[in-house]
């Protein structure tokens, strides 16, 4: 009996990735972009008039988001990661996103000189 249990939750854990019929790959990939947006925020808060200003000016129903989006998932495309850096990745960013959020506002931080 609880063989199956935990055969159901390992097969739980492998197949979570999968359910919107991508990769894991994909799936991790996805879940990173959909971070920007908040981390865009953290940065907005970090610096009102540096990024806040022109965010709230160019963020026209959520374009400026969008294409922030759409730009780090095509970056993310071009990266070879494994299935296991997958699962890691996917599972990281559903159970901290917070801390996923703030690490990635820190390295835009750093990348745009701010």
């Amino acid at each position: 009996m609880f063989k199956l249990i935990g055969i159901g939750c390992v097969a739980l854990v492998l197949l979570l990735p999968l359910k919107d019929g991508s990769s894991v790959s994909d799936a991790a990939k996805n879940k990173i972009a959909e971070q920007i947006p908040y981390s865009l925020e953290i940065l907005a808060q970090r610096h009102p008039f540096k990024v806040g200003l022109i965010r709230a000016m160019l963020n026209d129903q959520g374009e400026l988001d969008k294409f922030a989006k759409s730009s780090v998932r095509s970056y993310l495309q071009d990266e070879q990661i494994g299935l296991v850096d997958s699962y890691k990745m996917y599972y990281v960013v559903l159970f901290d996103a917070d801390d996923v959020r703030k690490g990635v506002a820190d390295s835009l931080e750093k990348s745009l000189d701010l």
